[in-house]
């Protein structure tokens, strides 16, 4: 994505006019530092919080986050995976859909189909359309954070944090439910001595 979004980024600046439209991008990072930084640390705050509700009230998210997290982090063999896992995809999907399509449409608009098609392309790999809902909600969220940033380094930056958080998150809560389960399993081996 991150390449389709810069390759998008690229030919508006070549054809300034795609149906008046694409000649109106964000730029990946703008001069105020503080802004970009204080609006991802909150944007990523907001979606991490969000998803640990969801994750303990919602059991058709839970198990889909579940299924997806279990094919993607399951393979992952350290820290340094996890990054890359975390920060790559959160790049490219918001070099497309906060840097080109966001803008493109422009505000309000721009927030509901960016976020709207955002969600759509996360069913699959495990994840069902409960999932798809919160990848819309979430998208909006990163929307939001382009535009009072405006930049793309804002939304990026908290979908890389979010990530992150959900996969540290996903990894401890797993890592307890296997505990667990081993000493309810240890518990009903001693109860029959």
């Amino acid at each position: 994505m991150l390449g389709a979004g810069l390759a998008i980024r690229g030919a508006s600046d070549a054809f300034p006019t795609v149906a008046g439209a694409l000649d109106a991008t964000l730029p990946l990072s703008s001069g105020d530092v503080g802004t970009t930084v204080g609006t991802a640390v909150i944007a990523a705050t907001c979606v991490t919080v969000g998803r640990i509700g969801l994750l303990q009230a919602w059991v058709e998210f839970a198990e889909s986050t579940d299924r997806s997290n279990a094919s993607v982090l399951g393979a992952l063999e350290g820290s340094a995976d996890v990054l890359l896992v975390a920060a790559l995809p959160a790049i490219g999907e918001e070099v497309l859909f906060r840097g080109v399509v966001l803008p493109a449409i422009g505000g309000v608009p721009g927030i509901a189909i960016s976020s709207i098609v955002f969600g759509a392309l996360h069913i699959g790999g495990g994840r069902s359309a409960a999932f798809a809902v919160w990848a819309s909600a979430v998208g909006a969220c990163y929307g939001v954070a382009a535009l009072h940033a405006g930049c793309v380094a804002a939304p990026a930056a908290a979908h890389a944090m979010a990530n992150l958080a959900s996969a540290m998150y996903w990894n401890a809560t797993r890592a307890e439910g296997v505990k667990m389960a081993k000493e309810t399993a240890s518990d009903a081996g001693s109860d029959s001595d």
